[in-house]
């Protein structure tokens, strides 16, 4: 999978502890469609590592919109 962008930030307060919140950035939705192959590739990672590392996945799909933007392109 390439990604433009990748963010990884640790959820401090106001949440589970030890919850991660990871942000992917897409060029198009042809590089977003790679995104699908996610959770596979999260579980060969746990079987690999004989460990259960993942306890719960939920995503949302954002869209920038320049229009609605304090920083338009």
């Amino acid at each position: 999978m390439n990604y433009m962008c990748i963010l990884i930030y640790k959820i401090v307060d106001g949440g589970p502890v030890n919850q991660l919140l990871l942000l992917w950035g897409f060029n198009s939705y042809e590089e977003y469609g790679s995104s699908e192959q996610l959770q596979e590739a999260l579980a060969a990672a746990e079987t690999a590592l004989k460990v259960k590392a993942v306890k719960a996945l939920t995503s949302e799909t954002l869209v920038y919109r320049p229009d609605m933007s304090l920083f338009p392109e």
